[in-house]
């Protein structure tokens, strides 16, 4: 099990997982069912400003309907689903939205995409999917009240301006 969450550092930015992260099974494979209790613990983070994005080796239009389907697709923010590496992924993510890696907590079940990620993003911090329960008491979450959801609205825009940038 890899791990290194540096409670020095606020995580503003949580990049998940799918297959066996948030979800039990591989969608490509076979039918998928949410892990307990994530609906309520993604919510809970965004209420607290925490970003959510996603970072999966899937095929795009499966996995978004999966996720609308389990009501989660509207708490991400610029998901990065492909089947390219997820250290440049992530390393894209981080520029586009303007994190610096110490401040991002990357949570994978597969210990090589973590190192992957880690060895492109030096500082970002890491875990395996068994952190998520505990992500509501950890120290380095944000505690900010957000039940308004204005960092996350906020976030959006910035994604329909950088799918826009692409577009053109």
């Amino acid at each position: 099990m890899l791990q290194n969450t540096n409670t020095n550092h606020q995580v503003k930015l949580i990049i998940f997982d799918l297959d066996d992260t948030l979800w039990n099974g591989t969608l490509s494979e076979s039918n998928v069912t949410l892990k307990d209790n994530i609906y309520n613990i993604l919510n809970h983070l965004v209420d607290c400003g925490i970003v959510l994005s996603i970072c999966s080796k899937n095929e795009y239009s499966a996995a978004k309907k999966k996720l609308i389907e389990f009501s989660l697709w509207d708490l991400f923010i610029s998901p990065r689903i492909s089947w390219s590496a997820k250290g440049k992924n992530v390393k894209t993510l981080l520029n586009d939205l303007g994190f610096r890696p110490c401040n991002v907590l990357f949570i994978d079940d597969n210990d090589f995409n973590i190192r992957e990620v880690s060895f492109f993003n030096k500082n970002i911090q890491y875990a395996n999917e068994n952190i998520i329960p505990l992500l509501i008491n950890q120290s380095n979450i944000s505690k900010k009240c957000d039940k308004a959801r204005e960092r996350q609205q906020q976030y959006k825009i910035l994604e329909k301006k950088l799918l826009s940038r692409e577009s053109f």
